[in-house]
This record gives structure tokens, sequence and C-alpha cells, in this order.
């Protein structure tokens, strides 16, 4: 039986399980034209988050750099938009068949593990944060405790 992913500490149950930003990173460098395919579709993404009233800058992120991840984003726009569901069916095979072929192997590979790491990394964080405040909420309520 699937287990359910973790729930991040904005309660949304993304899981990476590859680094995208990286691998754009590495692909615009390489690719001139690119980021005039996936841009406007970023572009539709963030508009379809700011109607569906989507708090993009709240997401918690392992790492600086995984600030503004659109994979948070797509997964809450899966999750809260009927338009990005029936978009997404037609745009993303299209976007896949244009992006996979100009990335390698090796990089893919590691932006694999660099994904795993965050991703350990702010589900050990977010638990960290629950038993402080846990903690500080049993301080508070036990006047004992405190002297």
């Amino acid at each position: 039986m699937n287990q359910p992913p973790p729930r991040l500490p904005n309660n949304l149950p993304a899981v990476c399980r590859i680094c995208m930003i990286e691998l754009m990173r590495k692909t615009y460098r390489r690719y001139w034209w690119f980021p005039l395919v996936r841009e406007p579709l970023v572009l539709g993404m963030r508009l379809l988050g700011l109607v569906n009233r989507i708090p993009i800058k709240t997401y918690a992120a392992a790492n600086p750099e995984c600030q503004g991840c659109l994979r948070f984003l797509k997964a809450d726009l899966t999750a809260k938009s009927r338009t990005f569901r029936f978009l997404n069916r037609f745009v993303e095979p299209a976007f896949k068949s244009v992006r996979d072929p100009r990335l390698i192997k090796e990089e893919v590979e590691e932006a694999k593990v660099k994904a795993e790491l965050m991703m350990k990394t702010l589900i050990s964080e977010a638990s960290e944060d629950l038993e402080s405040s846990k903690d500080s909420e049993t301080s508070i309520k036990d006047p004992a405790s405190k002297g």
C-alpha cells in the first residue's frame, strides 16, 4: 500500500523527487532558446496561482535556492484548479517532449540526489520546529516547569 506523502510545514503534500531548478539552470545555459519556451509556461502557472489565491511565497523551502520552486505551486494548482488540470493534460506532454531530450543522464541523477537531500532536510527541520513548538506550549501550560 502506498504511503501518503509527508505534510510539509505549509500543509502541502508535495515531495520533490528531482531538483528541477538545477536542471533548468543547466538547460538554460546550454540552449539559449529554452527560456523562450519555458518562461511563458511559468508565467501562466504563476498567474493561475494568483487567480486561485495560492500563497506562493509562503511555501517552506529546505534551502534558500528552493524558495519559489514551481514544484509546490504545481502541486497546489493540481489540487485546486480545474483550469490548470485541463491545460496541464496538453501542455505537460508537449513540454516534456521538448525538455527531456536536452537533459543529460548524469545531471538528472545528480538532481535526484539533491532533491532527496533537500526533502530530508525540510522534513527534519519541520519535525524539529513541531517539537520545539510543542515544548514551548507545554512550558506555557505548566508554570511549575519554569522554575
